[in-house]
């Protein structure tokens, strides 16, 4: 027969077996991954770089109090050299596993570290954002972070539609009111493509614009801008060519102007925009990890 002390021990022994047990029923995992936020951006015609000071981030978490993560040293980002397929990581830390609400990215203002150089003049000009150093630039996007997994993200900073100009000439201000899309990185992919010389014609400000599939092409009023985005550069030889990264997988159509001057987002006037005339379009399909290719020719 047992004595009280025999099963007691029995009793701990079986207990602390069945933790073994529940241990190996969830494979072992940890209750941490990894999340891994990236900048990218889709450019405006009137700066030669934008530069935004990023000093950390927060995650809210859909139970429990955020989390803050120090840049440090604080990364200073020229966002011209981030379009196309090009990002730069922004954070790449472990974090608990579960379900997030939203992302913040906290900016350093300090000694004027944000500011916009116009391309024509050359100049330097302040760019105010307006409570960004006390705010911050809020994204509401729910998500998950697995186990042992890896979630990435890329947050476009859509110049085109952010950034404002005010003022009369000879003083002139630049605003930005970030236009901000975030995208699963995993589940991106890309449209790029070439546009043949005979299309850009004497007096032609060329400019190629993606689409969501169904959207009017023609609808750009501003109000509810339908752009994903804009995209077009020239290459040392003289070739004209775009590439819209980071675009989740699905439809869009891509279209062709020459009149990209009268897209007058940038400053707030939008009044020309709905007269912009777009010569050709046509349907790509994004997959996901694929560029996809599509040539404007005459």
């Amino acid at each position: 027969m047992m004595n009280a002390n025999m099963t007691k021990f029995f009793t701990l022994a079986l207990a602390f077996s069945s933790l073994l047990l529940g241990a190996c029923d969830n494979g072992g995992s940890s209750s941490q991954g990894s999340i891994n936020i990236a900048i990218t951006d889709a450019p405006v015609d009137e700066a030669d770089a934008v530069w935004i000071t990023f000093d950390g981030v927060t995650i809210k978490p859909e139970q429990g109090d955020a989390q803050s993560y120090v840049i440090e040293p604080p990364q200073k980002l020229n966002l011209m050299s981030l379009s196309g397929n090009n990002s730069t990581v922004l954070l790449n830390e472990p974090i608990a596993a579960g379900r997030y609400s939203w992302i913040r990215l906290s900016i350093d203002d300090a000694e004027n570290s944000t500011y916009l150089i116009e391309e024509n003049s050359g100049g330097t000009f302040p760019l105010r954002i307006p409570s960004g150093n006390q705010t911050g630039l809020k994204l509401n996007r729910s998500f998950t972070v697995d186990a042992d997994g890896i979630t990435a993200f890329t947050i476009d900073f859509d110049l085109r539609k952010s950034v404002h100009k005010t003022g009369k000439p000879g003083n002139e201000k630049y605003m930005m009111r970030p236009t901000l899309r975030i995208v699963e990185t995993s589940q991106a992919g890309s449209i790029s493509g070439n546009i043949d010389p005979s299309l850009v014609t004497e007096g032609c400000y060329p400019g190629v614009y993606v689409f969501n599939e169904g959207d009017p092409v023609d609808d750009m009023d501003g109000i509810d801008d339908p752009v994903v985005a804009l995209t077009i550069s020239m290459n040392d030889e003289g070739a004209y060519n775009y590439t819209a990264g980071f675009l989740p997988a699905g439809d869009y159509t891509v279209a062709y102007t020459c009149e990209a001057n009268l897209d007058n987002a940038p400053d707030g006037d939008n009044d020309n925009d709905e007269n912009i005339n777009f010569t050709q379009q046509a349907s790509v399909t994004v997959s996901t990890g694929i560029n996809s290719e599509y040539n404007f020719a005459p």
